[in-house]
């Protein structure tokens, strides 16, 4: 599985980007973005080689599938939203793609917020509408053509395993998030769930944890919290539009995590946390073959983990550091991206 790890940096006026890509202890290699131009180097932060030599205002460098090119955003001289530009170790770029064309057909949006390649000839972004919402949808380099679109609460987005399917949270309302009411949907609404209950009278619900896939990228599983009385369940929602809700104890929305493994899912953490198997509908503790499961993804954690912190060694010779987060996906055919935000030097 390839790995990759993102670094943003900010010195005074000096934005520095990095990702780090892991295919194998021998091609470990780290791509910063340096004022405008991209420098890679080895996992030892001491072999240096710049790509570019250019003003062009660069963001959003992504290792490709294969880790042996790169992409970026630029600005599109023909007012296009953006333009994705690839070139390989060499510095040589490979082709430019504008994305959404002035007098497109489709919903104008205010700004890229993320791309993220699903193979080598299909990349998938997702973009801002407003505040709260936006949109996916996934390009063809190669055509320039658009599809997938989906549209709903910001960064809520989750690809199947199979990447046939996605599901995301719905569109919300403007105003305080302790009001909003959501909605789990899939496939640009081809799958709708609001809560259980006739319309007339059902009180919507807040999604605490979730939507997952499960591995049979068939259903996905949430943590929900009925508005009104409180009450918790985990909801398995499979791409037909049938579902299993479960309630579960209260005490798992103070620790809101749900996993699904091998068509259970986990939700809580710790020592509260309970299985549900919505084929039976049982709750129970925890089983030591599940619990073995997620002892191995956790290990796996770890090892990233352990190389996030090799490749913060290498920006911290370089200077200033604030902020930082972790997006992981579970497809061998996309990257773990960790991202580190920073507003002024430490």
């Amino acid at each position: 599985m390839r790995s990759t790890v993102e670094f943003i940096y900010r010195i005074g006026p000096l934005a520095i980007l990095i990702t780090a890509c892991l295919s194998g202890a021998t091609e470990e290699r780290v791509a910063l973005l340096k004022g405008q131009d991209i420098v890679i180097t080895d996992i030892s932060g001491r072999s240096l080689a710049k790509l570019t030599n250019d003003a062009r205002r660069k963001g959003n460098l992504r290792w490709l599938p294969d880790g042996e090119r790169l992409s970026y955003l630029v600005d599109d001289p023909e007012g296009a939203k953006g333009r994705l530009v690839v070139v390989d170790l060499n510095g040589k770029v490979a082709k430019e793609v504008p994305i959404r064309r002035p007098g497109s057909s489709h919903f104008e949006f205010r700004f890229i917020q993320s791309v993220e390649w699903v193979n080598s000839r299909r990349v998938r972004i997702e973009a801002s509408h407003s505040p709260k919402n936006g949109e996916q949808f996934d390009l063809d380099v190669e055509s320039g053509e658009e599809s997938n679109w989906q549209f709903g609460y910001g960064g809520s987005f989750v690809a199947s395993p199979d990447d046939k399917h996605v599901a995301y949270l719905g569109l919300v309302a403007m105003g305080p998030d302790e009001e909003r009411t959501d909605s789990v949907e899939i496939d640009h609404e081809s799958v709708v769930y609001v809560g259980e209950g006739p319309p007339q009278t059902r009180p919507g619900i807040r999604v605490l944890a979730g939507p997952v896939w499960c591995s049979d990228s068939k259903r996905v599983a949430f943590l929900e919290r009925t508005r009104g009385t409180g009450d918790a369940a985990v909801t398995v929602l499979s791409v037909t539009g049938s579902f299993q809700r479960m309630p579960v104890p209260g005490h798992i929305l103070d620790t809101p995590e749900v996993v699904c493994t091998d068509g259970r899912v986990v939700a809580g953490a710790g020592p509260g946390a309970v299985l549900v198997d919505p084929e039976t509908k049982r709750i129970g503790n925890v089983t030591p073959d599940v619990q073995d499961r997620l002892q191995q993804q956790a290990s796996t954690d770890r090892r990233r983990q352990e190389f996030l912190r090799t490749v913060d060694a290498i920006v911290r010779r370089i200077g200033g550091r604030e902020g930082v987060g972790w997006r992981p996906s579970e497809s061998q055919k996309k990257p773990y991206q960790w991202e580190i935000f920073h507003e002024k030097p430490p």
